[in-house]
């Protein structure tokens, strides 16, 4: 063997056996797919009927990639005013992760957050889903990678979206073009994850091979708890019949989105004045 081989990290790894070869005599790479598809949902429901029965299989699909764009209630669009939507994001992924639970299939895939910018904190993640200490728990599944640069970044969210060990990945990226947008797509169909593609406000108009793309704003709320507009700016496959929510975060035991009460008796209102016009 080379001895510049021989001395590399990846040697190195596989030696220490933090990094182990996925096929072997025993076990093929399609049956390290087979064992965890077997066990994963399809998709990540909001758990609000309101927005979930306008969504193409009645959720954030998985095997897809979807984009999110992050603003301030003001429209600003630069990353110091902006932040990621990572209450809704990890509200998401917790529901895949019940999902799993609710139809005793359990849950062995991973969740990645690439970039620390889309880091979540540890209190959302337990809050979220499970307690710290299940093994199934959003906490427990979740990785965090922090990539040196942003082509590092691109390689680390398209590696994790091709691999059948990972349920989810979310990155950050800034400058994403029509061609790289499609093969994160192509990635993600490989491996079954969902994908979660973070950016700027400002670069919603450029062209995208995304099946979702969102826009999510701070909006003022009447209550201490926070509230958010939620636009569906895209969505192949359905013609979603409304495209625009406001949703609520309330934390009691767990945290949970939910369309505030006042908001859905002013669109039923809404609605009975256009029934009736």
């Amino acid at each position: 063997m080379n001895s510049s081989l021989t001395n590399s990290p990846l040697t190195t790894c596989l030696k220490d056996g933090r990094v182990w070869v996925a096929e072997s005599p025993g076990i093929t790479l399609p049956q390290v797919k087979e064992s965890y598809s077997a066990n994963f949902t399809e998709r990540a429901p909001f758990k609000i009927s309101a927005i979930d029965n306008e969504l193409q299989g009645g959720g954030i699909q998985c095997g897809q990639l979807h984009e999110w764009f992050g603003a301030t209630a003001w429209g600003t669009s630069s990353w110091d005013t902006s932040r990621p939507p990572l209450t809704i994001l990890a509200s998401l992924f917790g529901n895949l992760i019940s999902n799993c639970t609710e139809e005793r299939k359990g849950f062995s895939k991973v969740i990645l957050w690439i970039g620390k910018e889309c880091w979540p904190s540890p209190y959302l993640l337990a809050q979220c889903h499970g307690s710290a200490l299940f093994h199934n728990s959003l906490l427990q599944s979740s990785l965090f990678i922090d990539p040196a640069g942003s082509e590092s970044r691109k390689w680390c969210f398209e590696t994790a979206l091709r691999s059948p060990a990972v349920a989810a990945a979310v990155c950050y990226l800034k400058g994403v073009n029509l061609t790289l947008s499609r093969r994160f797509a192509i990635a993600a169909k490989m491996g079954g994850a969902l994908g979660a593609l973070i950016r700027p406000e400002k670069e919603s108009g450029l062209a995208s091979a995304a099946a979702t793309r969102w826009i999510v704003r701070s909006v003022r709320s009447p209550t201490p708890h926070p509230r958010w507009e939620l636009n569906l700016l895209k969505q192949k496959g359905k013609q979603p019949n409304r495209a625009s929510w406001i949703i609520e975060s309330h934390e009691e035991q767990k945290i949970s989105l939910h369309i505030p009460s006042d908001v859905a008796d002013q669109s039923r209102a809404e609605e009975k004045i256009k029934k009736s016009a």
